[in-house]
C-alpha cells in the first residue's frame, strides 16, 4: 500500500521491550519514461547554450534530462513534455550525444542528438553556412566545385553534397 506506515519493534524479555515508533514511507514505483522526439533534433558545434525540448511519456516533476550521462537542469512542462538547459560546453564540438530521461532509477530509451560542424559554401561570391543534414543552396563547398549550377539545391550528408535541381 502506498503511504506512510508506523513501525514499532518488540523484543521479548530479558532486556527486550517495545521500540519507539518510526515512519516508513511507501511510494509507487516510477514509471519508465520514454523519449519520442527532441527539439531541436540537431545543432551546429560552437553555438550558445540553448533549451532542449523533449516529448515523450511518463515524465514527472522529478524527471531529469541527462546529456551524455550528465544531469541537466530540467523543467517539467507536462507528463509528455520536458525542457532541459543544454550548456555551451555540451555543443562545443561535433559528435553524437546520448540523451536520456531519468525518473529516479528508471531510465528512458536513448535518443541521439547530433552536433555537426558548419560547412561554409560560396554561391556567387557570398558565403553561407550549410549544416550536415540541412537543405543548402550552393555550387561550391569548401573550395570543391560540384557539378551543380548556382541556384541548385541539395543536402549535405557527411561531406557528400547530394543535389536536387529546383
Amino acid at each position: 500500500t502506498v503511504g506512510t506506515i508506523a513501525v514499532t519493534v518488540f523484543n521479548p524479555t530479558p532486556g527486550g521491550g517495545l521500540t519507539g515508533t518510526q515512519s516508513l514511507t511507501v511510494s509507487a514505483p516510477q514509471a519508465t519514461p520514454t523519449i519520442i522526439a527532441l527539439s531541436p533534433g540537431t545543432a551546429v558545434a560552437g553555438i550558445p547554450a540553448f533549451p532542449l525540448g523533449g516529448t515523450g511519456t511518463n515524465f514527472t516533476a522529478l524527471s531529469v534530462v541527462r546529456w551524455a550521462g550528465a544531469a541537466r537542469a530540467t523543467t517539467f512542462q507536462s507528463p509528455t513534455l520536458l525542457t532541459a538547459s543544454i550548456l555551451i560546453g555540451d555543443v562545443a564540438a561535433a559528435g553524437t550525444f546520448a540523451v536520456t530521461v531519468a525518473n529516479g532509477a528508471s531510465i528512458s530509451n536513448t535518443s541521439n542528438f547530433v552536433v555537426g560542424n558548419a560547412f561554409y559554401a560560396s554561391t556567387s561570391g557570398s558565403g553561407s553556412a550549410c549544416t550536415i543534414g540541412s537543405p543548402c543552396s550552393l555550387a561550391t563547398l569548401n573550395g570543391l566545385t560540384s557539378p551543380l549550377q548556382p541556384g541548385d539545391t541539395g543536402v549535405l550528408r557527411g561531406g557528400t553534397y547530394t543535389s536536387s535541381l529546383n
